[in-house]
């Protein structure tokens, strides 16, 4: 792993880039049981058991954790039906002239944040 990360080093001053070793990630890593801490441009790299990548949380075997995965979709729907349920005004941005569309629309909405189709 050591060449690796000087081999990056290199290309991305022969290239003219940086890497940000605070956004890195470094997962199933022998730093928690003592082992040697990981370094780009002399900068440690984080150890952690989870990063989450383009919004989808992976876990410590490269896996999509999904369990954090639904956790955070839950969570984003509940806080939306939240807002929904507001009166306008109260941080609810939605007027509905009908209740029939309004329902379909709420529906849709949340189904969205929670990826999930009704």
């Amino acid at each position: 792993m050591p060449r690796l990360l000087k081999a990056a080093e290199e290309h991305s001053f022969s290239l003219g880039y940086r890497w940000n070793p605070a956004k890195c990630v470094m997962l199933n890593c022998a730093v928690s049981l003592g082992g040697p801490q990981f370094k780009l441009y002399g900068d440690p790299i984080p150890v952690q058991s989870t990063f989450n990548y383009l919004g989808v949380p992976f876990d410590d075997t490269g896996s999509i954790a999904t369990g954090l995965l639904i956790q955070r979709n839950v969570t984003s729907a509940v806080s939306a039906m939240r807002r929904f349920l507001l009166p306008v005004g109260q941080g609810s941005s939605m007027v509905c002239a009908s209740a029939p569309f309004c329902k379909s629309n709420w529906l849709y909405w949340i189904a969205l944040k929670i990826n999930v189709f009704v």
